[in-house]
């Protein structure tokens, strides 16, 4: 959090010293983002576009914010000005796709993780939200198929160690995701407690 909170210090006085530099923007409404603060960093991006309208990240990050508040139709008609302007960014059909499922319109969400795979082989997100909606569309296999290829590339990967779970049970594997929800527990206890014990050292230098 200190980290952004200094980049967002800095930023400002960049923008102070240069208005139009649109990538300081963009790097504010990313640390705003981080620090969650969705109003400020939607009015970042949007300032982005204004000095550059074609800056696909801009598109892309705005639409990510915009689909967090449920905007769903502006977010989509950033995540496809995104890609219109870059045609093989896996990240904005990544977010087409979240959105879209957003809209549960699943087989259209599918054709934008296939896309995002294809532009991004090991994109671990795309192939685990691909499996989401085929999860949602109720194939199960072909859905468990996705979560195991996600795991290949990243064992940890929570979202799909958790998705695989629910899947097991559905298909009747009570032990198998009871085994993938344990994994999930484990896991979130390993990564929290070097934050506790960050927050409990920050305390104890403020004593």
């Amino acid at each position: 959090m200190r980290t952004h909170l200094k980049s967002v210090e800095v930023l400002k006085k960049a923008i102070e010293i240069q208005p139009k530099y649109a990538n300081a923007y963009l790097n504010l409404g990313v640390s705003l983002a981080e620090l969650e603060r969705p109003e400020e960093a939607i009015a970042a991006y949007r300032q982005a576009l204004v000095i550059n309208p074609d800056y696909h990240a801009a598109h892309n990050n705005l639409g990510n914010e915009l689909r967090l508040k449920g905007q769903i139709p502006e977010a989509i008609s950033h995540y496809k000005r995104a890609i219109g302007i870059k045609s093989g960014y896996a990240v904005a059909h990544n977010g087409l796709g979240c959105a879209l499922m957003e809209q549960r319109k699943f087989g259209e969400a599918i054709g934008c993780f296939q896309r995002a795979t294809k532009a991004r082989p090991k994109y671990v997100e795309a192939i685990t939200n691909w499996g989401n909606a085929l999860y949602e569309k109720g194939q199960y296999h072909p859905a468990l198929k996705k979560y195991q290829q996600a795991l290949h590339i990243n064992p940890n990967h929570l979202s799909a160690l958790n998705s695989m779970g629910n899947t097991l049970l559905k298909l009747g594997n009570i032990h198998g995701a009871i085994a993938q929800h344990k994994r999930v527990i484990a896991l979130i206890r390993t990564m929290l407690l070097p934050r506790v014990i960050l927050e409990m050292n920050w305390r104890k230098a403020g004593e």
